[in-house]
């Protein structure tokens, strides 16, 4: 008569519990605090950002261009205001400033002013 390893079950249980438990160490934890943080940082970035494009606006534009600011003071993702920042240093009059914000907002989702 065969007998089954009694051991083998639990064996594969407590196996199966190992790697899971390796997985979910190797997923990233992070506190509240951290995350308050990351918030934060980020938060500043845009606001740097933002100061950084009204800046080039009035040095490109002067009195004519600071209606861009408006239109860019709504954008909150760091990646796109990094490619506007980019490109409005290219621009080389307002009608070109103003076509980088309407790319920009169709891009995202919003209709140009």
């Amino acid at each position: 008569m065969k007998h089954d390893n009694p051991w083998k079950e639990l064996d594969t249980e407590i196996l199966e519990k190992l790697a899971t438990s390796k997985e979910a160490k190797k997923m990233s934890y992070i506190t509240t605090a951290e995350r308050i943080g990351m918030e934060k940082g980020v938060a500043k970035s845009i606001f740097a950002t933002h100061h950084a494009i009204a800046a080039i606006i009035d040095l490109k534009f002067g009195k004519s261009g600071r209606r861009l600011n408006t239109r860019a003071y709504q954008i909150d993702n760091p990646k796109t205001l990094q490619k506007l920042t980019t490109k409005l240093k290219r621009a080389q009059n307002l009608a070109e400033a103003e076509m980088v914000f309407a790319q920009i907002e169709k891009n995202n989702g919003k209709q140009s002013h």
